[in-house]
């Protein structure tokens, strides 16, 4: 199960499912994994890490995959 941390530490609780689905796949977010496997997802518009139980969001967008480097 992934939980959230709050930016000082400690556990701010369970994660919703869209936050699992979207919010770490969003341009507009990052996702830093703690040694423990706890990840804080962070919303770059809002400048802080998102609300654990959102479950939507008029900003979304997804990230657009690199393309993988080939040898030339």
């Amino acid at each position: 199960m992934h939980q959230h941390l709050r930016p000082h530490g400690g556990l701010h609780g369970p994660i919703s499912d869209y936050v699992k689905t979207h919010c770490e796949t969003c341009a507009a977010g990052w996702t830093r994994t703690g040694e423990d496997g706890a990840k804080v997802y962070v919303c770059l518009l809002d400048r802080e890490p998102v609300w654990p139980q959102m479950s939507d969001c008029d900003r979304y967008e997804k990230r657009e995959e690199s393309e993988p480097e080939t040898d030339t």
